[in-house]
């Protein structure tokens, strides 16, 4: 029977889905998905004990939204209550929410920062990710492979961060211990372990992974000791039989970083995720305005997605802007196209809204090879000359040596030594005259 001041449980049920209600508001419906057919099932003193849907939902909210829970139930309950989680079948966890101490020193691998609405059923697979796409699928369902370590390299805003978390979400649910940090949290807790002197409890918690995952890394030129740590980490792992993943805007041989943890990155593959092409583009508009409840007529689609973005953020800032305009009954052909300029998505709208995949596969029928040809290794005369031509053209619309590189699958240095040659063929080849202006 409860004691005095315990509420039955019918109580429990009703204050429990008070607090539920408070959290829709507070961190509305993409989150409170793993609320959903929750129930609290005990009060016993100060600890309430909550039974939620999966143990993924008891690993992932503490984390994602321990202060709003803790918020919201001493509003409704009047108190500050420890709360425990359980998942059917399972054990409860053991006081993820109970003090501000536990959490900060609660083990890396149970503090998945993931986002939710990051998962492999949510990511567009295209020619530019496909390989990316598969080594992340391999090694998140276990699948035997020759490599340990995978990087996935790319410009900032094509898929890279949603890859990763996509293979963190499948390895968790396949119980797999699993540490991700972006590289800024990794830094930040390596020093703040240094400082509070938890620095074995913080490499304990890292090296016992077997999914260890590094979103951005970064040059390293003042983080020194973090660099080194991490590739302590990744031996350590990788010698008990776990796997590396790790994101970059540059591959390893570019970034200021000891040469030993470059090496380690490079003995498993180095892979460019290359930006969407027009019709990816389009494909990747029309699913995301379905989510987002965005309602805009296909002109509109196909005018943003004929636009050469920088990122799938921009893509996605456009489509905000396309359906404001819509709302407040602006919407047409001028306001978009200036919406657009101001967005860098494109020139002016008497400009030459050239795409730079267009000026890819332009080039490449010119040379008789293909796009995949250009972005490849390849060292053919023919797919040379091609690269080296796109190259000088896509240089001339102004993009950096680093982000042609990007586009091109290729280093800034090797951009800048093949642009003499690219513009010398601009200048001879007549059908690509209009990409030498």
């Amino acid at each position: 029977m409860p004691g005095p001041g315990v509420p039955r449980d019918r109580d429990l049920d009703r204050l429990w889905q008070a607090v539920v209600g408070r959290l829709g508001i507070v961190l509305g419906p993409r989150h409170i998905g793993y609320l959903r057919d929750s129930r609290a099932v005990s009060l016993e003193g100060d600890r309430l004990t909550v039974l939620l849907c999966s143990r993924f939902a008891v690993d992932w909210l503490p984390q994602k939204a321990g202060d709003a829970l803790a918020e919201a139930v001493e509003a409704v309950w009047g108190r500050r209550l420890d709360l425990e989680f359980a998942a059917p079948g399972g054990n409860p966890s053991e006081g993820l929410l109970a003090t501000e101490a536990d959490r900060s020193s609660a083990r890396p691998t149970r503090r998945l920062r993931l986002d939710p609405s990051y998962t492999f059923e949510r990511y567009l697979v295209t020619d530019g990710n496909l390989e990316a796409f598969t080594a992340a699928t391999m090694l998140a369902d276990g699948c035997a492979c020759p490599f340990s370590s995978l990087v996935i390299t790319g410009t900032p805003g094509i898929g890279k961060t949603h890859l990763l978390h996509a293979l963190a979400w499948r390895a968790a649910e396949r119980r797999v211990e699993v540490a991700s940090f972006g590289w800024t949290e990794f830094i930040n807790g390596f020093s703040r372990s240094i400082r509070q002197g938890t620095i074995d409890e913080f490499k304990d918690g890292v090296r016992a992974a077997r999914l260890l995952v590094i979103d951005d890394l970064r040059d390293a030129a003042e983080a020194r000791k973090s660099a080194d740590e991490l590739q302590d980490a990744i031996d350590a792992v990788t010698a008990a039989g776990g796997r590396v993943v790790v994101s970059a805007e540059r591959p390893p041989r570019e970034l200021d970083l000891p040469q030993r943890l470059k090496s380690r990155l490079e003995s498993g593959p180095v892979i460019a995720v290359q930006p969407f092409r027009a019709a990816e583009r389009l494909q990747f508009a029309q699913e995301y305005c379905r989510r987002a409840g965005i309602n805009l007529p296909t002109w509109a689609l196909e005018r943003i997605c004929a636009m050469e973005p920088d990122s799938v953020r921009t893509l996605q800032g456009a489509l905000g802007h396309a359906w404001l305009l819509a709302r407040t009954g602006r919407l047409d052909l001028a306001a978009l196209d200036l919406a657009l300029a101001n967005l860098a998505l494109c020139e002016a709208a008497a400009g030459r809204p050239e795409s730079i995949e267009a000026i890819i596969e332009h080039v490449a029928r010119t040379f008789g090879c293909s796009a995949a040809e250009i972005r490849g290794q390849s060292r053919a005369r023919g797919v040379a000359d091609a690269r080296a031509a796109a190259a000088a053209a896509i240089r001339k619309q102004g993009l950096s040596l680093s982000e042609v590189g990007a586009r091109l699958g290729r280093s800034k240095q090797r951009i800048s030594e093949i642009l003499e040659r690219g513009e010398q063929l601009l200048a001879q080849r007549q059908e690509l005259a209009r990409l030498a202006g």
